[in-house]
């Protein structure tokens, strides 16, 4: 009757064991999703940042259409 108390004692430690096996792994995916869930997220916002930089860098419309016209705004004597 040993035998079969041992081999019982046996499969409930190999059943807790892959328990445990299977909720670390799930564990070190989460922490692997998140963190390269932060990485795109700092990248994205690195780059919109940079792009709405740009675009602020273009020259007023003003200065440009007077430009295009060939004369000062106050000019109007034509």
């Amino acid at each position: 009757m040993s035998s079969s108390t041992d081999k019982r004692s046996w499969s409930s430690k190999g059943f807790w064991l892959s328990i445990a096996r299977i909720a670390l792994l799930e564990v070190t995916v989460l922490i692997a999703l998140a963190g390269a869930a932060v990485v795109y997220l700092d990248w994205s916002s690195k780059t919109a940042f940079a792009e709405f930089l740009a675009a602020t860098k273009v020259s007023s419309p003003g200065s440009s259409l007077h430009a295009v016209k060939g004369r000062a705004p106050c000019d109007r004597s034509t």
